[in-house]
């Protein structure tokens, strides 16, 4: 583990692979959950791109427990505990699922840090990407190095959802941009304040992920479970 440590100490992310924590059969069980989801457009979780194709289920780790799950992970958990603040008791924050489907794309430019009430010790993100990953499936992308700022960047860009502005990429191409094209199943983390984004997927496959945040359970400063996307569940 201390490779990977080491690593995200230097860069403010870093990639696991899903050797780590996710067995084969755990993999394929929800690759055939995701599928399903992705099947039925009546959930009412469900959030659309302003074209109609998916975004987003709010609160995955409430609605599918397979998913929660995954973010018990005793691996994903002790990593989360060991370059951050968030001490012994850990709580999954705002979790989601990305389908990413043809056409469509789960976030632009943001930074997580701009819509938290906290610091980078504070609070981890963390993303499990279920398949693999390309350019042309809609890959995460990261703004290496944008973290060490000390004051966010702008976020200026309509998302067409309510609260929610994106950066606008003549401010992002200041950075050198790392497209993570890799073979699925991996999770990446990455400080709150790293500048990060999607392609859209061009292809007629999905590209499915899932994403939270590790956060310490006494952490009271940030927007609280009442919030709509705002789910809450103790790991540890």
């Amino acid at each position: 583990m201390q490779e990977y440590i080491d690593f995200y100490n230097d860069n403010g992310y870093v990639i696991i692979p899903g050797k780590e924590f996710i067995s084969e059969e755990e993999h394929e069980e929800l690759l055939n959950i995701s599928d399903k989801l992705t099947s039925d457009k009546s959930i009412d979780r469900w959030r659309f791109n302003s074209n109609g194709t998916f975004n987003k289920i709010e609160g995955i780790c409430d609605f599918e427990p397979k998913f929660l799950e995954l973010a018990k992970s005793p691996f994903l958990v002790n990593f989360a505990q060991s370059i951050s603040e968030i001490g012994e008791d850990v709580d999954c924050y705002i979790s989601k699922f990305f389908p990413q489907t043809k056409g469509g794309n789960s976030t632009l430019w943001h930074q997580d840090g701009y819509y938290f009430e906290g610091t980078t010790g504070d609070i981890v993100s963390c993303a499990i990407y279920l398949t693999d990953t390309s350019k042309e499936n809609g890959c995460l992308r990261i703004a290496k190095k944008s973290h060490l700022n000390k004051e966010y960047l702008v976020h200026d860009v309509e998302s067409g959802v309510a609260g929610i502005n994106w950066i606008n990429e003549d401010i992002i191409n200041q950075y050198e941009i790392l497209d993570l094209v890799q073979k699925g199943p991996y999770a990446v983390f990455f400080d709150i304040n790293i500048a990060h984004g999607c392609y859209t997927n061009q292809t007629d496959s999905p590209r499915y992920s899932t994403a939270w945040e590790y956060i310490s359970s006494d952490n009271k400063s940030v927007w609280d479970e009442f919030h709509p996307q705002c789910d809450r569940n103790k790991v540890t």
